[in-house]
């Protein structure tokens, strides 16, 4: 192996395969001044054999968007040129200590990460997770037939991106245990006759799964209504941009949404849900219950009883 100093560029040999990585040095300054980096690894980038181009991406302070920043490219698969690449990394450009590192589903890049930096907390790719998820529900979760299977699954991944967001990992537990385990065994045994409850459940199921950070963006500012205490708020749709639902308030008490699942099934919908996120001050459409009292019809009965016994009384005087 060979390094070059000045230039900032790797070059090893294993045997028979290649391996080369560079970083120019308006690049490093911006990786030294990073706390969390993405390592992307991509295939079939050239026509040589087995080539795959490793690439470390950080967010750029200015525009807030990825900028890579090295780059290796190799014809080894294992974690030997992985682990050379972040010593490369960590001891000629100098990031000593990473606090988060994102990679995609691989065990050879965990391994390097854990040999040169132990201490960093490494996250698997969004995209990359989801797709392994659906990879294992596809296989683990069949049904009687193709559409109760595409529910099932489309279920299942609700429940968990619910729960991806969870930062405590006791929270964590106690939702997949009981909760998860709980609300698949119900889809496993309703799938194709929802109730009412089911289809609550889901949509606040839906609310959740939404991240946190792009609540503002899906919420607009809130107008107020020509009704007395009447405020509407509009919430933008989870699948299509330019459809926005507007969520009537009153008194700090969600009344109505003028999305199709609240219109048809009178129950509170996944805008409501993700509306109570955005702000708790705010409760979720309930039904009303509320019934006469059973006195009323007991007064009534009791009337029309006397009124008969009066007139039994009246007709007895007449013989």
């Amino acid at each position: 192996m060979t390094c070059n100093e000045k230039k900032k560029k790797l070059v090893c040999h294993y045997n028979t395969d290649f391996t080369f990585g560079f970083s120019s040095s308006w690049q490093q300054a911006l990786l030294l001044q990073a706390t969390s980096i993405c390592l992307d690894a991509t295939h079939c980038v050239t026509n040589i054999k087995n080539g795959i181009l490793y690439t470390i991406v950080i967010r750029h302070p200015l525009t807030g968007t990825g900028c890579p920043v090295a780059f290796m490219f190799t014809e080894n698969h294992s974690m030997y040129p992985i682990k050379e690449f972040l010593m490369f990394v960590r001891l000629s450009i100098g990031l000593q200590a990473i606090r988060k590192i994102i990679i995609d589903i691989s065990a050879t890049e965990y391994n390097a990460i854990q040999a040169v930096y132990p201490n960093s907390t490494i996250q698997g790719c969004l995209f990359h997770v989801t797709k392994a998820w659906i990879s294992k529900i596809r296989i683990l979760v069949k049904l009687g037939n193709i559409a109760q299977n595409l529910q099932a699954h489309k279920s299942i991944m609700t429940c968990l991106k619910s729960m991806m967001w969870e930062k405590k990992i006791g929270e964590f537990t106690r939702k997949l245990k009981p909760d998860f385990i709980a609300n698949t065994n119900i889809i496993q045994l309703s799938v194709g006759r929802m109730g009412p409850e089911d289809r609550r459940r889901r949509s606040e199921l839906n609310a959740e799964a939404i991240n946190e950070k792009v609540l503002p963006l899906l919420i607009e500012q809130a107008e107020d209504s020509q009704k007395r205490n009447e405020v509407i708020y509009k919430v933008k749709s989870f699948t299509t941009d330019d459809i926005i639902y507007n969520i009537i308030v009153v008194e700090d008490k969600m009344k109505a949404c003028d999305c199709s699942n609240f219109t048809w099934n009178n129950i509170a919908c996944e805008h409501m849900y993700l509306l109570r996120r955005y702000n708790r001050n705010i409760a979720v459409f309930v039904i009303s219950t509320d019934l006469p009292t059973p006195e009323v019809f007991t007064d009534n009965i009791r009337t029309e009883q006397q009124q008969q016994q009066t007139i039994e009384i009246e007709l007895q005087d007449l013989r």
